[in-house]
């Protein structure tokens, strides 16, 4: 995978984490933005062109966006130093606002089994994964239910 397709597919999950739990605080906001300018765009896109863009989506079909999101973490192999980044800014993002929202939680666990990593190296990551995060992730029916507990009304207020 390029450097500018990683920062690009870094940039949507960073934003995804961010508006998982329906609203957008702040230091989520600046860290997304952090990531964006990483992407070296031949045309540059403004970042609030590109968020826009992506609340759109989400309030019109969020389970498709979602979904084939997490269809091209299952496509693309990564290797470990970008699955270990991709770990890290999931961190950043989920703590940004100092709690761990459910639905925050649950999109990481989606994310972890598509990458293909370990329990191992994601408990170095975070502490607060136990056997039954694994349980319910890989159970098929999770995510259906998870998509369908979502809600992103209230994104771009």
């Amino acid at each position: 995978m390029t450097t500018y397709d990683f920062q690009q597919l870094l940039f949507v999950f960073s934003f995804l984490f961010m508006v998982m739990d329906g609203t957008i605080r702040p230091k989520e906001m600046e860290l997304n933005k952090q990531i964006f300018s990483k992407i070296e765009m031949e045309e540059e896109i403004p970042y609030e062109t590109m968020t826009t863009m992506f609340i759109v989506n989400l309030k019109e079909n969020p389970t498709n966006m979602i979904k084939e999101h997490l269809q091209t973490l299952d496509d693309i192999p990564f290797t470990d130093e970008e699955k270990t980044e991709f770990l890290e800014t999931a961190y950043d993002m989920i703590h940004a606002d100092n709690m761990i929202h459910p639905s925050e939680w649950e999109f990481l666990l989606l994310a972890k089994n598509k990458l293909g990593i370990t329990d191992a190296d994601f408990k170095k990551e975070f502490k607060e994964f136990s056997a039954e995060d694994k349980t319910i992730s890989k159970n098929p029916e999770f995510l259906d239910e998870f998509l369908n507990s979502l809600d992103f009304s209230r994104l771009g207020e």
